[in-house]
């Protein structure tokens, strides 16, 4: 799909073969709703491990749609807040990686299948929640208390989403990410 789109819009489409000697970390950034409330600092200090590394952070409400992919396509690695603009990871190139900050209670998977269909890595914050499928059922059972979760805006621990991302980036660069059908930081350990 992302090579369809691309072409069709005339846009460069990075393959998994195609290495770039640098990395590129893009940090999605809200204005409004479910924003990551130290992201500032996740930048900063995702910055010291990659001193090389291209790290952009961008508020996809100022970006048309088609600019809102480019972007996306030229990143490696996307940390984010769970939510719709997930969507473009289709748009990620076959070798790159999410890492999705969940709302504490609420952890749907919608965009798994995406990722997985697209080739995309996820990596997930849970709120250190053991077993991510029977905290959502258990909290989140009616449509109130969903959107009240949902709406949280987030405030992980920094050193949590830096594990995630040096995770992304080595099995990126060492290929030892193994697909699977569970929650994606949790593969096997749960049913």
């Amino acid at each position: 799909m992302r090579h369809c789109f691309c072409a069709t819009k005339c846009l460069p489409v990075r393959n998994a073969s195609q290495t770039k000697s640098t990395l590129h970390i893009g940090i999605v950034d809200l204005r409004r709703g479910r924003r990551i409330l130290n992201i500032e600092q996740i930048a900063s200090e995702i910055a010291k491990p990659y001193p090389e590394a291209k790290i952009e952070r961008k508020f996809m409400e100022d970006l048309e749609p088609l600019r809102q992919f480019l972007w996306w396509s030229r990143q490696d690695i996307i940390v984010t807040a769970h939510g719709a603009g997930m969507i473009n990871m289709i748009f990620l190139p076959a070798d790159g990686a999410i890492v999705e900050i969940f709302p504490e209670h609420y952890y749907p998977d919608c965009y798994w299948d995406i990722g997985r269909a697209s080739g995309i890595r996820n990596y997930s914050y849970f709120n250190g929640v053991k077993n991510p499928y029977a905290d959502h059922a258990k909290h989140s059972d009616t449509i109130e208390k969903r959107w009240r979760y949902r709406a949280q805006d987030l405030e992980p621990p920094v050193d949590e989403v830096i594990s995630l991302v040096f995770q992304a980036n080595e099995e990126r660069s060492s290929g030892g990410y193994s697909r699977c059908d569970e929650f994606p930081r949790f593969c096997g350990k749960f049913k």
